[in-house]
């Protein structure tokens, strides 16, 4: 199941089909992601944004707006 600001979510009946099906639906956005020319950043890019983006954010959780 697809939702909406969520991501998919799965189930199985046993841990190696829901870690299969994971697998399967991460391939699946991979190659459409692909198909729309989509370039992924590379590791050490993605960690550096994300503590630049927790940084800004937990700034402006400080100050709520009025």
């Amino acid at each position: 199941i697809l939702v909406r600001g969520r991501g998919a979510m799965c189930n199985a009946d046993c841990e190696s089909d829901r870690v299969a099906v994971s697998m399967i639906i991460e391939k699946n956005a991979r190659a459409a992601l692909a198909a729309l020319g989509v370039k992924p950043i590379g590791r050490y890019e993605a960690i550096f944004l994300r503590q630049m983006y927790l940084q800004k954010y937990s700034k402006l959780k400080d100050y709520p707006e009025e």
